[in-house]
């Protein structure tokens, strides 16, 4: 079975096309080029995401007061809200009313559970500035309250953004396993073809034919090869994503934000093909150009 267009190299008809493994070549590009593609995407989502969640949150934290008795907590409550604003470190800082306390409460404990004789925590939303010293915040805090404690967020943040990289990684290492998976596949089917066809170009070596004449046949076949099944690869990595977006887009953003492919993500899957073929081009020159040196 062949690919509906035909390869670049079939325009140098002396070397006859489609015998040795040469035909299955541009299948198993194809596959390879879709498993690089979702691998490459997974990366680059990751990196989105877990770039927008801690700028977002890496600078968030709260302040609670940690005093059962209202009376007492109310004034160190309006203390702290005061020392927060004149800290150079912090952006702003809102005290979260008894409502606001209350519809935080009710995805955990249920609607209509929450009611007003449930005491909840006396609690100041944070927003700090980028590199500010939370640990002297939080010291200067006790000494206007003594029952207050600073959280900061990326505390919390910090094993998901672990895990994050870790998947990175990953993603990464299928990718580069990928590729030089193709190269094999690419250098196999060039000895195939220079097996199948030893007797052409030995006759070729004594009509006076040089090797790069011969390395440019293959080269521009597998550019063909290359193209063909990156693009074949490429798409059907595009229509998986299209439906994994479709089916995640109703759930919302999860614990590590809205996990989507920004438009640089996908633009390097759509000069993918070009890169597959480039590869494939430069991996069959080199294979061709030592296999004939050998032969000399």
């Amino acid at each position: 079975m062949r690919l509906p267009f035909a390869p670049i190299g079939h325009r140098h008809a002396f070397l006859p096309q489609g015998q040795g493994s040469g035909g299955l070549v541009p299948w198993v590009i194809a596959i390879m080029t879709f498993l690089t593609a979702l691998a490459l995407a997974g990366a680059i989502a990751l990196a989105s995401a877990a770039g927008g969640v801690a700028d977002d949150l890496g600078r968030s934290a709260t302040v609670q007061i940690l005093q059962p008795n209202p009376d007492r907590a109310a004034p160190q409550l309006d203390a702290v809200v005061a020392a927060l604003k004149r800290e150079p470190g912090v952006v702003s800082a809102h005290r979260l009313s008894d409502a606001e306390m209350r519809r935080l409460l009710e995805p955990w404990l249920g609607a209509g559970n929450v009611t007003a004789d449930l005491p909840v925590p006396a609690v100041v939303d944070v927003r700090l500035r980028a590199g500010a010293d939370s640990a002297a915040i939080d010291r200067r805090l006790h000494t206007v309250a003594p029952d207050a404690r600073l959280d900061e967020h990326g505390r919390w943040l910090a094993p998901l953004l672990g895990l994050v990289h870790s998947l990175q990684g990953l993603a990464v290492a299928i990718v580069l396993l990928v590729t030089a998976a193709t190269v094999a596949v690419v250098v196999l089917g060039v000895r195939s073809g220079l097996n199948v066809h030893q007797p052409t170009i030995e006759l070729l070596h004594l009509m006076g034919t040089e090797d790069a004449a011969i390395a440019r046949v293959f080269q521009h076949r597998y550019l063909g090869y290359g193209l063909a099944g990156g693009l074949a690869g490429v798409a059907c990595a595009f229509g998986v994503l299209v439906m994994i977006g479709w089916l995640v887009g109703p759930m919302g953003a999860g614990a590590i934000g809205g996990l989507s492919l920004p438009w640089a993500g996908w633009a390097a899957l759509a000069v993918l093909p070009l890169a597959v073929g480039a590869l494939a081009m430069a991996a069959a020159r080199v294979s061709v150009a030592r296999a004939l040196r050998s032969q000399l």
